[in-house]
């Protein structure tokens, strides 16, 4: 297989990994999974966001540009996710923390997955991300049209994607051995994300009405 085709997964690897790495819903949704419902839920989880990073880093790449332009100039996409986003950072805050049980819970698997769909496209900065990573690898002339070729850069940013955040699910394992109310603050923080979420959303609003 030409080496053209590698590169091309190493860049959809290295792009995905990097872009999960920052604290983000989708990280801590994962840590939180981990710590009441064990790893294999986690793993869903993540399998769900890895499918969902293949989609918008798709769009991303078939006319990205022309998406994200149209949606950052319209008050009514930037009301809608400020108030969104409000509404969810306001649900976590309230919402009630459940201990670490020494068991983690078993159980039926698809609620995992959907969790993972609906917080992965819960991301307004996704898209973005894909158009600015897609733009500086097309600059340096990485970037390759070929089937085979863009076959395999999802395919890199699907594995990018689920790599880092199962590396999250794992640390979360070893960090709660030593800080046993973790879970505990998992509600606020996840609050505190989409609250910033939302007030970057009502920003843009602001600055195109």
């Amino acid at each position: 297989m030409p080496e053209t085709y590698w590169w091309s997964m190493i860049l959809g690897f290295a792009g995905s990994f990097a872009g999960t790495i920052p604290f983000g819903p989708i990280n801590m949704t994962v840590v939180g999974v981990t710590l009441k419902k064990g790893a294999k839920a986690a793993w869903v989880v993540s399998i769900a966001a890895a499918l969902v990073e293949i989609l918008q880093s798709s769009l991303a790449f078939w006319g990205g540009k022309m998406l994200v332009e149209m949606l950052e100039r319209s008050p009514f996409f930037q009301l809608g996710l400020f108030l969104l986003f409000l509404l969810l950072a306001i649900s976590f805050w309230l919402k009630k923390p459940q201990v670490l049980s020494s068991r983690p819970i078993h159980g039926k698997m698809w609620p995992c997955f959907l969790r993972g769909l609906i917080v992965s496209l819960l991301n307004p900065q996704a898209i973005p991300f894909w158009v600015l990573v897609f733009s500086f690898y097309q600059m340096q002339g990485w970037l390759f049209v070929e089937a085979a070729s863009l076959f395999l850069l999802f395919t890199g940013v699907m594995l990018g994607k689920f790599a880092c955040l199962g590396l999250y699910s794992f640390f979360s394992l070893v960090i709660v051995r030593r800080v046993h109310n973790l879970t505990l603050w998992m509600n606020k923080i996840l609050a505190v994300i989409f609250l910033a979420i939302s007030l970057g959303a009502f920003g843009k609003y602001w600055s195109v009405v």
